[in-house]
């Protein structure tokens, strides 16, 4: 154990506990406390789509060129997975279909230019790593956090187009980290809400969940972020705060570059542990980077959050539980991120500015050409899907739970792709998300409501599985409209809803709901919108 010191007057010191934050921040602009720790050697910050300008094309890259005028060294992230995680597009939808998609594809080639498309823009917008891919397996349907953000339910699959998704991210000049380590594939909570357990035996561990960790990191990934997952054979603590778990990584595999903490504002670790003392403890398990959290919808937290983890850093030190040596050996990782940034990117980034997914008057392109394709060829179609061509309007009914806290609230991209048809869309009042809190008793309200409707109708669903208030609120609309089609954007799950008429999108970015709606309306188009 070190000698205690008086770590917030040593001003070497005090930049080396800087050096391992990584805050999220409210705002579009640079704040002065953030400025003030940037000035201290930051580790850099990460951005939330409450960062970006929706109207303003060139505002992300100004953020970041300002960030990075104070601090050369400060590295920026951002969550840009594509499909149903983006921040940068987090107002149309992300322009890549996902990795659901691209599993179902079966690819590399085309996953690998989806990683380099996610990658330029990422390092357009002057950011430096982007959290993806993740390399979980899907293997519970059940999952609340991963679902189609997993290229599928076999590692083997997963393995080989993560390490695609990993060497496309990177050769557009941007660090990827890949996630999240043990893997959250056959979690049944999502631990942003509350604590998860993976009841796993070594045996599954080793040919399920860790291969595509594997096979991702050969190819030169920079960076993995260690999940607040607790696996009960590796001991009683969440992977994040578990030297057992992450010295799989350490030792056993060889990575010697940044582990990035899941953030440490999430219930697993908050409601826990707390973030004060998670911090000390992400650090001594084998982190090097503190992801703080997001603060969005509360005015203050991304300083408080972040001065309450600094001060844990801080009090440990000087009581001695944190050696000086474990910040010593974390910075020495982050310097060579640093230098891996600017020795890949430092002269393209002067060729990719404006953002090459923006066109010269601010406003933005269509997504790529090949996205749409992927999205495709991913459908799964049931039954005859086309609508009626009688004139009527199409009610369009969101039947999406609460999503988790990591993808956002998101826009409806299936009533815009819709009306990019021609189709006069509709949406019954008040159900135009989230319906299925309602259940069955929101269903026989909506059937009532609908009564005499004789047009189509088109359900939007996530993950229907069997009990759940989402399929009971479906299966009522289907039991008095059994003509209405189905749209499902999660992870198929056994049981639940049986749909004569339903298109399985495996996501709900603009490429997927796009796809869809050629299905519905094969031969109508519009001026777009």
């Amino acid at each position: 154990m070190s000698m205690p010191i008086d770590s917030r007057r040593d001003r070497t010191v005090r930049r080396m506990v800087y050096r391992v934050l990584w805050p999220g921040f409210n705002g579009t602009t640079t704040p002065e406390w953030l400025a003030r720790a940037l000035d201290e050697g930051l580790g850099g910050a990460l951005y939330f789509a409450h960062n970006f300008v929706p109207d303003d094309a060139q505002q992300p890259r100004r953020l970041s060129d300002r960030i990075h005028a104070i601090s050369p060294a400060a590295l920026l992230g951002v969550d840009e997975e594509g499909g149903i995680v983006t921040r940068l597009e987090a107002a149309d939808g992300s322009s890549e279909p996902g990795n659901a998609v691209l599993g179902r594809v079966d690819d590399v080639q085309a996953t690998c230019r989806s990683g380099q498309r996610i990658g330029t823009l990422v390092g357009s917008n002057g950011i430096d790593i982007d959290l993806a891919p993740v390399v979980d397996v899907n293997s519970d349907p059940r999952n609340p956090v991963i679902g189609v953000r997993s290229f599928g339910a076999h590692p083997q699959l997963v393995a080989r187009h993560g390490a695609a998704m990993a060497r496309g991210i990177q050769q557009a000049g941007v660090a990827c980290c890949i996630k999240h380590f043990p893997g959250y594939g056959d979690v049944v909570s999502d631990p942003h809400l509350t604590s998860s357990l993976a009841h796993r035996t070594p045996e599954q561990f080793r040919s399920i969940h860790l291969p595509p960790f594997e096979a991702a990191l050969r190819t030169g990934a920079q960076c993995v972020m260690s999940a607040h997952i607790t696996v009960p054979y590796l001991g009683d603590d969440p992977a994040t705060i578990n030297p057992k778990a992450l010295s799989i990584l350490r030792k056993e595999l060889g990575f010697d570059g940044v582990m990035i903490c899941d953030a440490l504002d999430m219930a697993a670790i908050a409601d826990t542990i707390g973030q004060r003392r998670g911090g000390v403890a992400a650090l001594l398990a084998g982190n090097d980077l503190l992801c703080i959290g997001n603060p969005a919808g509360h005015p203050g937290h991304g300083e408080d959050d972040f001065i309450r983890v600094r001060d844990g850093l801080f009090d440990a030190l000087d009581d001695g539980s944190l050696p000086i040596e474990t910040l010593e050996r974390a910075g020495k990782r982050i310097e060579r991120l640093s230098y891996w940034r600017a020795q890949h990117n430092q002269d393209w980034r002067a060729l990719t500015s404006p953002s090459s997914r923006n066109t010269a008057d601010g406003t933005r392109q269509a997504p790529s050409q090949e996205g749409e394709q992927l999205a495709a060829r991913a459908l799964e179609v049931h039954g005859d899907v086309r609508l009626a061509a009688s004139g009527r309007p199409v009610m369009l009914v969101d039947a999406r739970s609460s999503r988790s806290p990591v993808i956002g609230p998101g826009a409806n991209r299936f009533m815009r792709a819709l009306k990019e048809r021609g189709l006069d869309v509709v949406t019954p009042q008040p159900y135009t998300g989230n319906a299925a809190a309602a259940g069955a008793d929101g269903a026989a309200r909506l059937i009532r409501q609908l009564s005499g409707y004789e047009g189509d109708i088109v359900l939007i669903a996530g993950l229907l599985l069997e009990g759940s208030e989402e399929c009971a609120f479906v299966t009522g609309i289907l039991h008095s409209k059994p003509q209405a089609v189905v749209l499902q954007t999660g992870w198929p799950a056994t049981g639940g809803v049986v749909a004569g008429r339903m298109v399985r999108t495996y996501g709900d970015a603009l490429p997927n709901a796009r796809a869809a709606a050629g299905m519905l309306a094969p031969n109508r188009h519009g001026s777009g919108c």
